[in-house]
């Protein structure tokens, strides 16, 4: 009997030393898949790595492997750009394994998950999950800088400036810090841009009044001509022949010259409606080329004074054949 109970025994202990053999040996061979999983990640094949993660996974039973399977899948996902499966992934990591190492790292990466897909809100919400658990942690000046990121693409630039400094001030360290001057950078001509769009704005409207009140003139002085052109013409045959030809050659000779600079102002006006369209299309988008926007309204001011000194000729020439008629009388 007490053999028995020693062959029994014998043949307990060699089946379990026999499964750890075999536990041991397939934990090895994932591990190797693993090492060998993050190896196509490191090189660009996200693709090749997402399958063999995924095969990872599914078949671990150790913690640490099927935990580090998962957090490289999130990864994976999101160097695809497919932030739905990303955030899916380290969520389940979150819930199964809180107390393993790489928690803080999830979190952080839910944030920037969330911000690649817009989810600004949810980003919020992670990045203050991280900085709250891990005020002092590793990527504490990283999710400053994330959280900053949402601010700036909601147009809150004050806000985020802030944000920036404290990254470039109390982190110089991180991996953002540079990245935050240039965003400093940036802000600044964001509030040159507005100033700008003032400007361009105030502008247009300036040009708006001074070209309506050109054209206004300009009617006004067609008015007078043509009126005049009619009074001599009523008035012609209470004059002789000779008066008669030498005031039909003057009358001529300036309806010629009136006739240039009628075509000069219609050149002019064409000139001035395609730099009235450009300042109005740069008063409602900023293009981020203060000189060219410089360059118009100086372009616009010289063809709207050019305007007017034709517009003066056009009423000098008037008020010489008005006196030309009242001397023929």
């Amino acid at each position: 009997m007490k053999r028995l109970w020693c062959l029994t025994l014998l043949l307990v202990v060699s089946t379990v030393l026999i499964s750890g053999q075999a536990f041991a040996q397939t934990g090895n061979a994932q591990i190797l898949q693993l090492k060998n999983a993050i190896e196509l990640f490191s090189t660009g094949r996200f693709s090749e790595a997402a399958l063999l993660l995924s095969d990872i996974y599914l078949a671990a039973q150790a913690v640490d492997i099927k935990s580090d399977a998962l957090y490289w899948l999130g990864l994976t996902q999101m160097a695809l750009e497919k932030y739905d499966e990303a955030l899916k992934y380290f969520e389940l990591y979150l819930s199964n394994y809180p107390g393993m190492y790489r928690i803080p790292e999830v979190i952080y990466q839910m944030g920037r998950c969330a911000y690649f897909k817009k989810d600004y809100e949810k980003a919020i919400q992670y990045l203050t999950m991280y900085l709250t658990r891990y005020p002092e942690g590793e990527f504490a000046g990283n999710s400053i800088f994330w959280y900053a990121e949402t601010l700036f693409d909601a147009g809150k630039y004050k806000e985020a400036e802030a944000l920036y400094n404290v990254v470039i001030t109390k982190y110089p360290s991180s991996t953002k810090a540079e990245a935050s001057k240039y965003k400093l950078i940036i802000i600044g001509l964001k509030y040159r841009e507005e100033e700008l769009l003032k400007l361009l704005r105030w502008s247009h409207e300036e040009a708006l009044k001074t070209i309506d009140e050109f054209q206004r003139r300009e009617k006004m002085y067609e008015q007078a001509i043509a009126a005049y052109q009619r009074q001599l013409t009523g008035q012609l045959p209470q004059t002789s022949s000779t008066s008669q030809s030498e005031l039909l050659a003057t009358i001529t000779n300036l309806n010629k010259q009136i006739e240039d600079l009628t075509k000069q102002l219609a050149l002019k006006d064409n000139e001035l409606k395609t730099l009235q369209a450009r300042a109005q299309a740069q008063s409602t988008s900023v293009t981020g080329q203060p000189a060219a926007t410089s360059a118009t309204y100086t372009n616009l001011a010289k063809l709207l004074a050019l305007k007017e000194q034709v517009l003066l000729l056009m009423e000098f020439y008037l008020q010489k054949m008005i006196e030309l008629q009242g001397a023929k009388k």
